[in-house]
């Protein structure tokens, strides 16, 4: 049995930014049926005038929160969409409040809405309107937790189906924008898995015990793609696709709790030496845009 470890994000950060995405990210993804407004949750917030150069938001461009509050002395948290010049475009900023802001899940390939998560294990998220400022509560099927939106539009969300438990299996699976299973794509052995699409959204790389998996976005193992001397108990995880033959995984040598990068060709050839080594468990707060 593989139990991969997946690094959670902070959702405050004092004075800097909360959480980063590209257009197309995801912080490593399912939705349910839309209903109550977020500010039944979270504290009231508005949508501000701005703006924001829809034609030109693209590659490079990223969607992130700021608060120069702290958990002590909440401030407001807003919402940023940010150029690669720098230029920022406020679109939604919620009140101080001692419960924050929702943490940014993933920013969908059109442009146009954000999944924001909730409390862990209910499977409740929200969606917001990015040119209309409208939030909206959803509830994934079976209590699923989101990785995502699909891509390359993010027309429905990739969500994974933990079993929390040792000796269980996992899911990730494809639900829609109303929170409803439509495919699950693959079940493993394992604490929890992880995925990430390539950029197409045709294919997508699976945690895995002994490396990664090819997993067709129609459902199934396409191929298992190992990574040698890796503790099976831990296994490896996807980062991002470096390029479109090529993954970027997390993995955990034998006998050793330090982390290692390794470039995974999704074929059957050899995976190349770790890109780095580092006894930090700390992650980036930027996801960069998929290629």
């Amino acid at each position: 049995m593989t139990r991969n470890f997946r690094l959670r994000w902070s959702r405050r950060v004092v004075g800097a930014t909360a959480t980063a995405l590209s257009v197309g990210g995801m912080l490593g993804a399912g939705v349910a049926s839309a209903g109550t407004s977020g500010a039944a949750i979270w504290p009231a917030s508005s949508a501000p005038a701005v703006a924001v150069p829809w034609g030109s938001v693209g590659t490079g461009w990223v969607l992130t929160e700021y608060s120069a509050g702290t958990a002590s002395k909440p401030k407001p948290t807003t919402l940023y969409v940010i150029s690669p010049n720098g230029a920022k475009y406020p679109v939604y900023t919620w009140k101080a409040s001692a419960a924050g802001a929702p943490p940014v899940v993933a920013w969908a390939g059109n442009k146009t809405e954000a999944l924001l998560g909730y409390a862990t294990g209910t499977g409740k998220y929200s969606e917001l309107n990015l040119r209309t400022g409208k939030l909206t509560t959803v509830t994934l099927a079976g209590k699923a937790v989101a990785l995502g939106y699909t891509l390359p539009t993010g027309q429905q969300i990739l969500g994974e189906t933990p079993t929390g438990t040792a000796g269980g299996k996992a899911t990730v699976a494809r639900y829609t924008q109303a929170g409803k299973l439509v495919k699950a794509l693959v079940t493993e052995q394992a604490y929890s898995i992880s995925a990430v699409y390539s950029a197409n959204g045709v294919e997508l790389a699976v945690s895995s015990a002994n490396g990664l998996e090819l997993v067709s976005n129609a459902g199934g193992v396409l191929r298992k793609l190992p990574v040698p001397g890796i503790a099976t108990s831990t296994g490896c995880a996807p980062e991002r696709w470096w390029n479109a033959s090529t993954i970027l995984a997390t993995c955990y040598a034998k006998n050793s709790y330090a982390p290692q990068l390794w470039l995974v060709p999704a074929c059957t050839c050899s995976p190349l030496a770790p890109a780095a080594r580092s006894r930090s468990t700390s992650r980036r707060r930027t996801v960069p845009s998929p290629r």
